[in-house]
């Protein structure tokens, strides 16, 4: 918090001149700011000139705004909803849709902070780790919750030997491998579907038979360089979705400090040593240039802005836009959202973001063209069957596209890497909104247990200061798909019914807490009212003394006037003018 109001009114002074100017902040900026607010702050004992940028002291101390950054001050959450599957045996061995039962929230307390921070090239970027903690919340978790209980969930450790089989079946011996992993999955009782405990498959891990041997020393011995009978073993060490995360860091941030240009303030410049994502298809997918984590923002905000921001638990970018604005404890805010196609793989703009569905899987196979299209496959070389708006013509085989690949329907985005670690994903996961909002009815119908409400599921929406750039308040819901498909080959896979099948979606919240609020409010909306009042005050007196001077000035003419109609003399009337001829 701001230790004195001098400080508090010096801080608002120097954020609303910096803010106001059209040009990034310079020295001159910096001079200017000293130059007018200098004297008060040394009698104040203030030792330094608050920036928009992040910047610290020589020794070692942060500005307040820097401070922020560095420990973020808000209440965080994660609320996390299971969809329970409840006829696992009818869907592994009678074709049978699932049936899902939500369950939840379990909820979460988050705290992170900035570790390992260095200062590079002349404090024009900054380099660090957020460092990431969890705690179960009984109280703001459902009265029937705990964090032991038990939901059966798709096995990723199952799906992922299915996964490693998809990306191998171009070796010569790939019928041999498929025999003895399917032996092997037998013999350690993995299945597609799973019971497993909500702690484990979140930040506690839980025991796997497939994993504990991928690991063990054993394998270790046989498989050295982690290839065996030729295939790559997938790099898990743990299961669970977010395995032994607690108290850890994710991948390092290089990030912009905003002081060559006060509008790239947090940006990032690289994440875990790249430019770029290179999972992705192409460079509007792939890069991460202009995109920040959500907390720091351009300042001096408006209305036409886009806002892309990075989130590492689901290794790509987002979009937003404003939509409305609104005031939050007392401060403005534009509020953001995602843009609507931003999980939306059919337009071209996202060809980036498309699964390469090396299973050859239709998990939906009356999107979009209906059960009855009619395909004619001597004309396919004659219309691009790539584009989302030829997929019903005859000459395109619906979403199939020459045997390559089967492209997926609006609403979901495949998920490519570990949850802030930069390793590819062993299985098949997909990210879209909760119960699958922006897909379409094929989707939510192809599973009972859904129920898509724009209210309760809308996946994101930030409150954003505008004059500042900090968001006060946030909301970021996503949920986790792991699909069962069919493998004739594969024993206990032979008779499973194609599904796509919802994990769990969670509700981030994000509050910023009081002391944090109070130091936004005074910077802008305090300090502005003050100016505004004393500019204002200012203004009636100058023109109080105007009109007063006016008025002043008026009457003296006045009375100069009377006083000179009273002392003019008569003219004497001489004796042969006429009396009437006196006053012409």
């Amino acid at each position: 918090m701001l230790e004195n109001a001098s400080e508090t009114s010096e801080v608002g002074m120097c954020a609303e001149k910096l803010i106001r100017s059209s040009q990034p902040e310079t020295e001159t900026d910096e001079k200017t700011c000293d130059r007018t607010i200098r004297l008060r702050q040394k009698a104040a004992g203030i030792r330094w000139c608050p920036r928009l940028h992040l910047s610290h002291a020589e020794d070692g101390s942060l500005p307040t705004l820097t401070y922020y950054w560095s420990k973020l001050p808000a209440d965080t959450s994660y609320n996390y909803y299971f969809f329970n599957i409840t006829n696992r045996d009818e869907v592994m061995y009678q074709n049978a849709m699932p049936d899902l039962v939500e369950i939840g929230p379990y909820s979460y307390k988050e705290w992170e902070f900035k570790e390992g921070v260095q200062w590079l090239e002349n404090d024009n970027k900054i380099h660090f780790q957020n460092n990431k903690s969890f705690a179960y919340d009984q109280a703001n978790s459902c009265s029937y919750c705990t964090y032991k209980d038990m939901v059966t969930l798709p096995n990723a450790a199952y799906m992922s030997i299915l996964t490693l089989l998809n990306q191998n079946k171009a070796l010569p011996n790939i019928a041999v491998l498929t025999t003895i992993f399917d032996l092997l999955a037998l013999l350690l009782g993995e299945q597609p579907m799973r019971t497993v405990p909500v702690a484990g498959i979140l930040y506690d891990s839980y025991n796997d038979p497939l994993i504990d041997l991928t690991t063990s020393n054993l394998t270790k011995m046989l498989a050295p360089d982690g290839k065996l009978l030729g295939v790559q073993l997938p790099d898990i060490e743990a299961m669970g979705y977010f395995p032994y995360y607690n108290h850890t860091n994710d991948e390092t941030y290089k990030i912009h400090s905003g002081k060559a240009d006060v509008y790239k303030t947090g940006q990032i410049v690289e994440w875990a040593g790249n430019t770029s994502l290179a999972w992705w298809g192409d460079e509007y997918s792939a890069s991460l240039e202009g995109s920040s984590d959500g907390s720091f923002n351009k300042a001096n905000l408006k209305k036409t802005d886009k806002i892309k921001m990075y989130q590492s638990y689901a290794c790509r970018t987002f979009r937003m836009t404003y939509t409305d604005q609104d005031t939050v404890r007392g401060i403005k805010s534009y509020i953001y959202k995602l843009e609507s196609f931003d999980y939306d793989t059919t337009i071209e703009l996202n060809r980036g973001y498309r699964y390469e569905n090396t299973e050859l899987v239709d998990y939906f196979p009356t999107w979009p063209c209906g059960a009855n299209h009619q395909y004619n496959g001597s004309c396919q070389n004659t219309v691009d069957c790539t584009l989302s708006a030829n997929w019903c013509s005859s000459c395109c085989n619906g979403t199939h596209y020459k045997d390559q690949t089967v492209f997926m329907p609006p609403g979901v985005v495949p998920l490519r890497c570990l949850p802030g670690q930069k390793k590819r994903l062993p299985f098949a996961g997909f990210l879209s909104p909760p119960h699958f909002l922006q897909s379409p009815l094929e989707v939510t119908s192809s599973m009972r247990g859904v129920a898509p409400d724009p209210e309760l599921h809308e996946p994101a929406k930030f409150y954003i200061n505008p004059l500042t750039g900090s968001t006060v308040k946030a909301a970021f819901r996503m949920q986790l798909v792991v699909p069962i498909y069919n493998r004739h080959n594969f024993l206990l896979s032979k008779r499973i019914r194609n599904a796509f099948l919802p994990s769990f979606w969670v509700d981030i919240k994000v509050d910023l807490k009081k002391y944090a609020i109070n130091y936004i409010k005074t910077v802008t909306v305090i300090i502005p009212d003050i100016a505004l009042g004393i500019g204002i005050g200012l203004l009636v007196i100058g023109l109080s003394c105007i009109l007063t001077t006016f008025l002043c000035a008026m009457r003296r003419t006045r009375r100069d006037a009377v006083q000179k109609f009273e002392v003019e003399p008569v003219p004497a009337i001489s004796a042969t003018q006429p009396k009437d001829d006196v006053w012409t």
